[in-house]
């Protein structure tokens, strides 16, 4: 079983791993984020259950693309509507994503190269929301002594 003569084997990163990994950043934005983290959260829970059953339930490979897409669309609503620079860096890895969907298409370029390159973006998507939740546990930093 696998994608363009490429068996799931010999993906650099393995997706059982990916959703270990990613399994408690999901939890932890569902429960400690704002509206931006729990957002992302949920569409990333999303893709990755639609993306693990890409070849076991026979989706189409462009419902990939459309899954980053929304992705992207989360990311930008959440840079646009916040002040916290994370959501920027989401935004910018979630465009990564999108536009390797378009590397898919040129001459030379691997299948596993693709799908590793694809895991990639969404690891350091996963690192920037990890921020963002990271930022939202943190205490405030305390008052100045000259403001009363």
């Amino acid at each position: 079983m696998g994608v363009g003569g490429v068996s799931l084997h010999q993906i650099a990163i393995p997706g059982w791993l990916f959703a270990l990994g990613a399994l408690p950043i999901l939890l932890l934005a569902l429960l400690k984020g704002d509206w931006k983290e729990r957002a992302l959260s949920a569409a990333l829970a999303v893709q990755t259950i639609v993306k693990a059953g890409l070849i076991e339930w026979e989706i189409p490979l462009w419902s990939a693309a459309l899954l980053d897409l929304m992705i992207l669309a989360v990311c930008l609503n959440a840079a646009l509507r916040s002040d916290r620079y994370w959501t920027i860096v989401a935004s910018s890895f979630a465009l990564l994503s999108v536009v390797t969907h378009g590397f898919r298409l040129a001459r030379g370029v691997t299948v596993w190269a693709y799908l590793s390159l694809e895991r990639v973006w969404c690891l350091f998507l996963l690192g920037a929301l990890c921020a963002g939740v990271w930022a939202m546990l943190r205490p405030p930093p305390p008052a100045a002594a000259n403001e009363a």
